[in-house]
């Protein structure tokens, strides 16, 4: 799966090392935690990879161009935002698709104390994490015109663990 993700990496990430930031079996299920997390990346220029398990084993997560932070608008840039998910559940034969940026609106990354969310667009997000991290939501979103992340119909997912990785430009 790293190799298929590394193969979207955006320009300023490729061959730089990737940087464990959070991991919520490490650090608890928090975005309040994330986000503490995330503080030392804020003057990096490094897009922030988001990496989700639910409890029905399916993978999914965003490439978001920059430290994730509480915000009460929307942030990042189209350069290194997509969604992605694979498909299946036997890591061997897994697909990965990937969602880029429709041009359609500019609403990337909404962080704000309860939620956070990636992509968005007539009240759907493409994927939208609660403050405990352990529930979801991934619906269709005019940012990325993605497929529901955690496959099938279902929109909600349970969330079984949560990395995020930064990429290291020193």
């Amino acid at each position: 799966m790293i190799r298929q993700i590394s193969e979207l990496l955006p320009p300023r990430a490729e061959g730089y090392p990737w940087v464990l930031i959070y991991n919520s079996e490490k650090h608890g299920f928090s975005l309040a935690t994330l986000y503490r997390k995330m503080e030392a990346w804020y003057e990096e220029m490094s897009p922030i990879l988001l990496i989700i398990r639910d409890t029905h084993g399916h993978v999914f997560g965003a490439m978001v161009s920059t430290a994730i932070r509480p915000s009460e608008h929307y942030y990042g840039t189209a350069d290194a935002c997509f969604l992605f998910r694979f498909t299946g559940k036997v890591p061997h034969t897994r697909e990965l698709r990937h969602y880029e940026w429709t041009g359609d609106n500019q609403f990337f990354i909404n962080s704000t104390r309860q939620t956070l969310s990636i992509g968005a667009g007539q009240g759907h997000a493409g994927l939208w994490l609660d403050a405990d991290l352990n529930h979801g939501r991934s619906q269709r979103c005019k940012t990325f015109d993605n497929e529901p992340l955690a496959g099938g119909d279902d929109e909600d997912f349970i969330i079984q663990f949560v990395e995020a990785f930064g990429f290291s430009m020193n």
